[in-house]
């Protein structure tokens, strides 16, 4: 097949991993809305990151002209690559062939999904203040700016980014997890079942499930505003603070003694 080709699978399987209402517009700083899949692929900026159920891909805005990154790029191919036509920075994808579903994912993989959002940030000298909700669309962007689309659709795993970056960053290279994005939720993962492990005896005496995840819930949603009121990309969305609630709730009520 050709780049053309291998683009446009590529873009199939964007459109299918879409929320059915994502954010979108045509300028963020005349602020977005939610609106049906088919409206928002029509628009500039479409929501690719911060899904509450999955993650499907990590993005990155490189604020640097194209010679910069360009050998970056090379080593570690992306799914695609959005060029601004005028300042020449960039929006890099990469996508996962396997999907991280949030509400049910453990610790170990939130903290590899941190972990390589960090690495690529460091790699590319990316902006740290992205927060990965809006991006470039690329079905807007491949047609009406066709020749600032690059890349041929690679699809990628947690583990082989992980491999690659860890050998091409600087031996000794010292990722900080907590900088990142999804650091957040697993530093709100982590405190999160560490507080339910002390009061999950008490609920379970009462059969009262959805109690329990409702004062996990609370006490989660405060720990967010919290936590991370000074992080660069700010605190977690209250829906994927819901999904998190969610995935300490049931496994501690199921499982821990």
């Amino acid at each position: 097949m050709s780049l053309r080709d291998y683009q446009a699978e590529y873009l199939t399987l964007f459109r299918e991993r879409l929320p059915r209402r994502p954010y979108a517009t045509d300028d963020p700083k005349k602020g977005v809305r939610i609106m049906p899949a088919r409206a928002a692929l029509r628009r500039r900026y479409i929501q690719v990151g911060r899904y509450p159920h999955a993650v499907y891909r990590l993005v990155v805005d490189v604020d640097h002209p194209g010679e910069w990154w360009w050998d970056r790029m090379e080593e570690l191919p992306p799914s695609l690559v959005i060029v601004h036509p005028e300042s020449g920075h960039a929006h890099v994808f990469y996508e996962l062939d396997d999907p991280v579903p949030i509400a049910v994912a453990t610790q170990k993989t939130l903290g590899l999904l941190a972990d390589v959002e960090a690495l690529l940030e460091a790699y590319f000298a990316a902006d740290p203040g992205y927060v990965g909700l809006l991006a470039r669309n690329p079905v807007w962007w491949r047609e009406h700016h066709p020749d600032h689309v690059l890349g041929g659709g690679r699809l990628w795993t947690l583990e082989s980014l992980a491999y690659e970056l860890h050998h091409l960053l600087p031996r000794g290279f010292r990722v900080k997890r907590e900088a990142s994005g999804y650091g957040r939720n697993c530093t709100l993962f982590d405190v999160l079942r560490h507080h339910a492990y002390l009061y999950v005896d008490a609920f379970r005496r009462r059969g009262d499930f959805e109690g329990f995840r409702s004062f996990l819930e609370a006490y989660a949603q405060a720990q967010n505003l919290s936590l991370f009121k000074d992080h660069p990309k700010g605190p977690l969305d209250r829906r994927e603070v819901h999904h998190t609630t969610k995935s300490v709730a049931g496994w501690t009520w199921q499982n821990y003694e």
